[in-house]
């Protein structure tokens, strides 16, 4: 199964539909990475609309919130806001990501609607946060968007020899160097380096979609 950076797989039936929210002239930015929320029926995900970097979450009131409830095989969504669209949810295999904008020690901000870029905040403590170069060198594939503008190069230069460009490829990343990734190679095509450099982000922009399950 796999689950790509902006795919969104809605496991509650109130939420709105995919042609309701998209609008193809908005560009998500890509943040600084993902926060990963382990679904508990004990621990609402609270949502706050302006943090106070002096106080905790728990002295402030939250503007909404997801519960959770006890399914016959895994945690599922009892209550969310219309608006969520996250990053990705898949909540029978524990996957519940938002894309991150900001980092405090208290307060974390994320992209609650990844079709319109709508922001809160949330308890730092509530989520497991991970900078873009960690979660992408623990998935399980990486596809490139572009491979016409996004090659696989010989090292992490843009003027770097192609090595190779093959739209749809499955690439396992290896390493992050900056803006780039290490990818491996291995199956692409014989005589091949076993592994070439590709774009993960341009800017404020991801180049790459991943997937989160084999």
């Amino acid at each position: 199964m796999r689950g790509f950076a902006i795919t969104i797989v809605f496991c509650f039936p109130f939420a709105l539909s995919y042609s309701q929210r998209f609008d193809p002239n908005f560009k998500l930015p890509a943040g600084i990475g993902i926060a990963w929320v382990a679904p508990s029926p004990d621990r609402p995900l609270r949502f706050y609309s302006k943090p106070d970097f002096d106080s905790a979450p728990y002295q402030l009131k939250a503007i909404d919130s997801v519960t959770f409830a006890k399914g016959e095989h895994y945690i599922d969504i009892a209550t969310a806001p219309p608006w969520l669209a996250p990053e990705y949810i898949k909540l029978d295999y524990d996957q519940f990501l938002f894309r991150v904008v900001t980092y405090s020690q208290n307060w974390i901000e994320v992209i609650v609607n990844n079709m319109n870029g709508q922001t809160f905040w949330v308890d730092a403590q509530a989520v497991e946060y991970k900078d873009w170069g960690t979660f992408l060198t623990g998935v399980v594939a990486v596809e490139v968007l572009d491979t016409d503008k996004n090659p696989i190069r010989g090292k992490a230069l843009d003027q770097a020899s192609i090595i190779a460009s093959v739209q749809g490829a499955q690439l396992r990343p290896i390493a992050v160097k900056g803006d780039w990734l290490m990818v491996s190679t291995v199956g692409l095509a014989d005589r091949i380096v076993p592994t070439g450099w590709i774009r993960w982000k341009k800017g404020d922009q991801l180049l790459i979609s991943y997937s989160v399950l084999s």
